[in-house]
């Protein structure tokens, strides 16, 4: 969706333009996302992020870092590769609010300029714990998984992660599927 898109490049670009954190700041980075596919666990890329940190010992003292890590459109070449039919989304915490979106790579590839389309999530309960799981379109696709955590004690910010599908002999029929 072009919202989608120009909500990215906006953030990208004040991120790009915001100073970031100095060499002083010593807190913690945004933790990991971890997509499980088929026993696998397969790191995502971390992508443009604001993250705070506080320091209770110090009346609550905050420190922040702003990066830009990147138009998921622009780095595929680094990004992981998925090629199960559906991931379990493994973070740190329990996020406020998850959202996707997805890209046509094959599209891009031609010079086109596609809209992101925003994608649901699944919940499931295993064993009192909440899984997210997120169906995966057969084709080549890029993913933005953006992860919101409210101020908490320990978590804070907002965190895109990217990882692409590669499937190369897709038929045209299922890479222009929706999910």
């Amino acid at each position: 969706m072009k919202t989608w898109l120009a909500i990215l490049t906006a953030m990208a670009c004040a991120l790009a333009l915001t100073a970031c954190a100095s060499a002083e700041a010593s807190g913690t980075p945004p933790p990991p996302l971890y997509l499980h596919d088929n026993g696998n666990a397969v790191e995502a890329m971390l992508g443009t992020y604001a993250w705070f940190w506080f320091y209770p010992s110090r009346s609550r003292s905050a420190k922040h870092i702003e990066a830009c890590g990147g138009d998921p459109l622009q780095c595929r070449e680094n990004m992981p590769s998925i090629k199960a039919p559906a991931v379990a989304l493994q973070f740190v915490g329990n996020p406020d609010r998850v959202t996707v979106c997805r890209w046509d790579a094959d599209a891009l590839a031609q010079g086109a300029q596609p809209e992101g389309t925003p994608l649901p999530i699944r919940v499931d309960i295993r064993e009192d714990t909440v899984v997210q799981l997120l169906d995966l379109s057969a084709g080549n696709y890029i993913y933005a998984i953006t992860l919101y955590w409210e101020e908490s004690k320990t978590l804070n910010g907002v965190v895109a992660y990217y990882f692409q599908t590669q499937h190369p002999n897709a038929a045209p029929e299922a890479a222009s599927e929706n999910p």
